[in-house]
């Protein structure tokens, strides 16, 4: 199973998701989504890439992958 790490992420930094909307210049419902889904087969890498930086963390902490969950 893949997790999501990226609103834990926005947590810890206290980052709202209409922040990072508005600071990459994204679409609400698009980063919402995003930051919500556990499937990655629609995620665009570049993405993924804009917000580990706006982050400042590697694309790898963004998602994981979980042995044995479903």
């Amino acid at each position: 199973m893949i997790k999501n790490n990226i609103n834990k992420l926005l947590d810890s930094k206290k980052i709202t998701i209409y922040k990072i909307s508005n600071d990459l210049d994204t679409r609400y419902a698009t980063m919402h989504d995003l930051v919500n889904r556990e499937d990655l087969s629609k995620t665009r890498f570049d993405i993924l890439v804009k917000i580990s930086r706006y982050l400042d963390c590697s694309v790898e902490d963004l998602f994981e992958y979980v042995e044995g969950d479903k």
